[in-house]
């Protein structure tokens, strides 16, 4: 597999290549990493708030991204993921409001709870919506290890979502198009 073609890593409780996209990343099981930089350079929004990425890229360094790595249930490798997720969420919240303010798109505030604590977000804005997805993505991982699953991060390319992808003309979106060879 060429690095120039890798543009996702596919997080889930399944081999994506054994059971088909339709069975992982398009229901509660996979999501989607982008492990190339946004256009922009690094300095982009987008790319600065790419948290998955970055801490993936902490833990696993240089394989992850290029090849796939299975994390074990309840393995330490695991349990350093989830930790350094939680680390940098608590980062981030460090500078997050956690009282109503008045400003001008203040009626798009709402008080989320974040580690059980209450804090302020504007759904309007791009940080503290990327924020929120950070940890609804932390806490779906975290779930993925409190119910013992195992954890799948395996490189995609355009070529295996044709591949892997179901067959929604059959009706049948949990069946890879062609099977393993």
């Amino acid at each position: 597999m060429e690095d120039k073609r890798l543009k996702y890593v596919i997080v889930a409780v399944q081999d994506y290549r054994v059971h088909g996209y339709s069975n992982t990343l398009h229901t509660d099981k996979g999501y989607l990493i982008v492990v190339e930089d946004y256009p922009g350079g690094k300095e982009s929004p987008r790319n600065l708030t790419n948290y998955r990425r970055i801490v993936f890229e902490k833990v696993f360094g240089e394989k992850f991204g290029h090849e796939a790595i299975i994390l074990e249930p309840k393995s330490s490798l695991f349990l350093k993921l989830l930790t350094e997720m939680e680390l940098k969420l608590k980062d981030l919240l460090k500078t997050q409001c956690r009282k109503f303010l008045e400003h001008l798109n203040y009626r798009y505030d709402e008080e989320v709870e974040f580690f059980g604590e209450k804090y302020v977000i504007n759904g309007r804005n791009y940080l503290d919506k990327a924020l929120r997805y950070f940890y609804e993505f932390y806490q779906n991982i975290k779930q993925f290890y409190d119910y013992n699953y195992p954890l799948y991060l395996v490189p995609a390319t355009k070529e295996d979502e044709e591949k892997y992808y179901g067959n929604y003309d059959r009706e049948d979106g949990y069946e890879p198009l062609k099977s393993k060879e």
